[in-house]
């Protein structure tokens, strides 16, 4: 397998187009890797290797819709053809969909990243898993629904985490921060959270937790890292509403993240939804203590090393890399005056982080140690291990 190719539908900002990058960067250094991007317009992340861009944006209307599936494969087989590539890894469901209809000359490999995806559109997934090789998850979790809910015996099904550049964060995270932000980190004891404006990623139960962390921690302020998202407008109108609007800050999408992140004191992650949250490990590289929703699925996997499908945390718990608490429901509310029992856990636990310096430090240092498990090497190779076993498994068949 001295060839591979990477499909992905483009590579704009989020997690797995993050992956592909971190990824191919990596493989690109004993392998010959090609990225393969339905529209590689305007690309947020570098990949290694060679980039090859389709030209084959998303359509609008079903017919449409089809026709670009049809031509994205046939430019895909070509491609493949004239490259001599036999080995395919594809990411998110699109592009899955593609792989899925590949010929069986071609080791084809799927993967399922975000466990919203994978509840919605399960049935998609498992079709497209029976025509491929294997599918790779992100979490435990998610392998473990997709086992018991297509009942499947195969050993097909694999788990490898994401791939941090732990080197690169180290290397930018004490750049300077220009603006407002400085004046706001020295005034307030600072959370931050870094995502899209999406449904599932959960801030309006943030916000809603913030105003109760207020009435115990007066100093306290909330940063938001991040744009773009459905919800975007509708959570800023939020933040204007709130009586502590004066105390959320909005600095908008940042190509170094980091920056921001090391200079707060604690991270917040109150998602809905995840697969295995970048950001959520990315926050603990940099040194900061975590609170996140024990949400489906990934936080749990992260803050604790032992894992169990089915347990499920009520109120909040203190754990070993960090406190999770009870999962938030799926409603969107943005009346400032109905809170929630999750939501006040949720403020409960920022609460007991921020006041307890002594807690504080000793969730930065096992942030900081946690992060030894998913460095980038050690990740890349289990990766590989994986990618070989099931093209050798073909070979062997």
């Amino acid at each position: 397998m001295e060839k591979i190719a990477l499909i992905i539908p483009n590579l704009l900002r989020g997690g797995s187009e993050r992956f592909v990058s971190n990824l191919s960067q990596r493989m690109a250094k004993d392998k010959e890797v090609y990225v393969i991007a339905f529209d590689g317009r305007d690309a947020k992340y570098k990949v290694g290797g060679t980039l090859i861009d389709l030209g084959l944006p998303a359509r609008h209307g079903k017919i449409k819709k089809v026709i670009n599936v049809f031509k994205r494969i046939s430019k895909i087989k070509k491609i493949l053809k004239e490259k001599e590539i036999k080995t395919v890894l594809s990411f998110t469901e699109n592009a899955n969909l593609v792989t899925s209809f590949l010929p069986k000359e071609y080791c084809r490999i799927i993967s399922c990243r975000g466990y919203g995806e994978l509840e919605k559109h399960g049935k998609s997934f498992y079709k497209q898993y029976k025509r491929c090789d294997a599918i790779m998850f992100n979490s435990l979790y998610m392998r473990d629904y997709f086992k018991n809910r297509f009942n499947v015996q195969k050993d097909n099904l694999y788990v490898v985490y994401n791939l941090f550049d732990f080197d690169n964060i180290n290397n930018i995270k004490n750049d300077e921060v220009e603006g407002i932000f400085n004046k706001f980190v020295s005034e307030h004891k600072t959370i931050s959270q870094i995502s899209h404006f999406s449904k599932y990623k959960g801030h309006t139960h943030l916000i809603k937790a913030f105003e109760m962390v207020k009435e115990e921690v007066p100093d306290a302020g909330l940063v938001f890292i991040g744009d773009r998202g459905s919800k975007e407008a509708d959570i800023k109108r939020m933040a204007d509403w709130s009586k502590v609007g004066d105390d959320i800050l909005f600095v908008g999408f940042q190509e170094n993240p980091f920056k921001f992140l090391s200079k707060t004191d604690v991270y917040a992650l109150p998602s809905i939804y995840e697969g295995f949250p970048n950001a959520l490990v990315e926050a603990m590289a940099v040194g900061l203590p975590v609170v996140s929703t024990d949400c489906k699925s990934g936080p749990r996997e992260i803050l604790e090393k032992e894992y169990s499908f089915d347990s499920e945390v009520k109120g909040y718990k203190l754990c070993e890399y960090g406190i999770l608490t009870e999962p938030f429901g799926e409603e969107i509310d943005y009346d400032l005056k109905v809170k929630t029992d999750a939501q006040r856990s949720f403020a409960d636990a920022l609460v007991k982080m921020l006041k307890d310096d002594s807690l504080r430090e000793n969730y930065a240092k096992k942030s900081i140690e946690r992060c030894q498990d998913f460095e980038s090497e050690k990740i890349y190779n289990e990766y590989l291990s994986v990618v070989e076993r099931i093209v050798n498994g073909r070979s062997n068949a």
